[in-house]
């Protein structure tokens, strides 16, 4: 919000009370609404007693946030608190890391799946566990990219149909969902001040689920002038971008489109190749033991020989068996280029593209406005009948809104998302393929050391 150079406690009621802000602007030309606090102590509640002029204060200041035009999404990100008095979202808390661990399966006659504990840091008052299911973290992403279309919201780990009990897949998955995690609080603050994620981190399972439906109410029901309001807020440092504008961006997203579809296309090559060398250099590395064991045997067998002829066979067991040590870091070296590198990035394509399909979702709703416009080209405005005039009047509001969301989700989508999304995918990929060349390097020097003819 800005600086502040006071906060004033106008009054306090049973477990809660008004605040004001000096100086009242969260940005530049925008007033900050009164927010309610609860705290945390009820006897200070208790103690704290509002003579008649304070109380007459508070009303005035309830009076005036009641006649706000501001949905329950814009409030929260206004003063990271629910001003309504629903159980919707505890206190708008910052998270700083969320650890996934100890996953426990639920096993049943009709159904069966796995809970991951979350322990959040700063840890949240009066809340000592949340337990949470693959399918509440589809739930959250979901409903974090309905909440900001355009925005790049992290992929989480593929679904499953086989195998998804075994103690390798729910540990892979673990790790997936702990990567989610974390880079949904390393990318935009608001997505963890977010209506969404504070649910998700704050109530057990039975309020968590009772609390999904009025999240979805709210994200689901914000007009389009809403949502613009809310996303220039968020994004205040987008300038006007010469190279998009609201008449290229169909062909600026469908390039973009056809672009991350041929990457896609060349990727799940990547991982077909890659998983099938991985699988090749298992076979190698059963097959080098089974080299050193026949060798072993072989000695053994002509040592064994009374009559054998000289000069023994030269004893190369311990050579093979040096490189049976070497290469069997070979497949670990191949699934982690396969994981890390190429099955992010298949993922973070997909992430990349839902985001897309919000805009064009928005895209579809400007054609449309603009389409009902034009109907009334054919007729002269000294024609139409009063009626026809305010049909009219309503339609060229709701094309100026959408108008207005469409010109901030391309700016956010071009300015920001994609421009996010190509960096981090780089520098990943960068890092990841060259720890690869390292390790292979530094397979290669010690096969050298194992290969060399050893000096008498």
């Amino acid at each position: 919000v800005g600086s502040v150079d006071a906060i004033s406690i106008l009054g306090s009621t049973s477990g809660g009370g008004m605040v004001t802000v000096e100086p009242a602007t969260a940005t530049e030309g925008e007033s900050i609404p009164t927010a309610q606090v609860v705290y945390d102590d009820e006897a200070t509640t208790k103690e704290a007693a509002l003579d008649q002029d304070e109380k007459k204060e508070e009303k005035v200041a309830v009076k005036a946030l009641k006649k706000s035009n501001l949905t329950p999404l814009e409030k929260f990100y206004l003063s990271l608190d629910s001003l309504d008095t629903s159980s919707i979202v505890q206190r708008g808390h910052h998270v700083t890391s969320v650890t996934i661990s100890d996953p426990q399966t639920i096993k049943s006659f009709t159904t069966s799946y796995t809970t991951y504990a979350l322990k959040i840091e700063p840890s949240l008052e009066n809340i000592k566990s949340v337990r949470r299911r693959y399918s509440d973290f589809v739930w959250l992403q979901r409903w974090l990219g309905e909440a900001f279309p355009s925005v790049f919201i992290p992929p989480l780990p593929p679904k499953s149909v086989f195998g998804k009990m075994k103690a390798d897949f729910i540990e892979e998955r673990r790790q997936g969902l702990q990567d989610f995690m974390r880079r949904l609080i390393e990318r935009h603050m608001f997505l963890i001040h977010s209506l969404p994620f504070q649910l998700f981190v704050s109530k057990d399972s039975v309020n968590f689920e009772k609390g999904k439906r009025d999240v979805e109410k709210a994200i689901s029901t914000q007009s389009d002038t809403a949502v613009t309001e809310m996303l220039s807020r968020l994004f205040p440092d987008l300038g006007d971008d010469k190279s998009v504008t609201l008449t290229n961006a169909p062909d600026k997203v469908n390039s973009l489109k056809t672009y991350l579809n041929n990457s896609s296309a060349q990727i799940t090559a990547l991982i077909t190749s890659t998983s099938a060398i991985a699988a090749k250099w298992n076979d190698v590395v059963s097959h080098s033991v089974k080299v050193s064991g026949a060798l072993e045997a072989l000695n053994k067998v002509e040592n064994g020989y009374e009559e054998r002829p000289a000069p023994p066979r030269e004893n190369v067991v311990g050579r093979f068996q040096g490189w049976t040590g070497v290469i069997k870091k070979k497949p670990e070296d191949w699934s982690y280029l396969l994981n890390w590198a190429f099955k992010k990035e298949k993922l973070d394509i997909d992430a990349i593209l839902t985001a897309i399909k919000k805009w064009e979702l928005i895209s579809k709703r400007l054609q449309k406005a603009k389409d009902k416009l034009a109907k009334y080209e054919a007729t002269k405005t000294e024609e139409m009948t009063e009626k026809i005039k305010a049909a009219k009047e309503k339609d060229e509001e709701i094309f100026k809104h959408a108008e207005a969301l469409y010109t901030i989700v391309t700016k956010i989508l071009f300015q920001s998302e994609v421009i996010f999304y190509w960096d981090y995918r780089t520098k990943t990929f960068n890092t990841q393929v060259n720890q690869f060349f390292k390790k292979q390097l530094q397979t290669s020097t010690e096969l050298t050391g194992v290969w060399a003819e050893e000096k008498k």
